[in-house]
């Protein structure tokens, strides 16, 4: 069973999964930037982990800040099919709508992961 989450988002995405995680007993950690230091989904999550100044590509962006959060807090990044396994219904557009969102990051985060030797359920 999932334990804890790493919600690698911000905004309304982000304060809708740590909702449903909580709903499901999972502990959720969120990263944010020093901008968003007072953001609801900080608030809200059971940890939240700070991984940058302001401007995205410092922070949101930068795939070691958050793979080193998930290694620090021993939570897993998130991701829909680990949410769709636990039953959770969690609204962030249509499998077309991420693919296309995500399609351009695949290969990095691919790589990424790889190299950071993280074995994701």
């Amino acid at each position: 069973m999932l334990e804890s989450v790493l919600v690698a988002n911000r905004g309304e995405i982000a304060r809708r999964i740590i909702r449903t995680a909580r709903g499901l007993g999972v502990r959720t950690v969120a990263v944010y930037s020093q901008a968003d230091a007072g953001a609801p989904h900080v608030a809200e999550a059971d940890e939240a982990v700070l991984i940058g100044p302001p401007p995205v590509r410092e922070s949101y962006l930068r795939a070691d800040a958050i793979l080193e959060a998930a290694r620090r807090t021993g939570a897993a990044p998130e991701t829909r099919k680990r949410l769709d396994a636990l039953g959770a219904e969690v609204k962030i557009g249509t499998p077309e709508e991420l693919g296309r969102m995500l399609a351009a990051e695949r290969a990095k985060w691919t790589e990424v992961v790889k190299r950071a030797d993280l074995k994701l359920q």
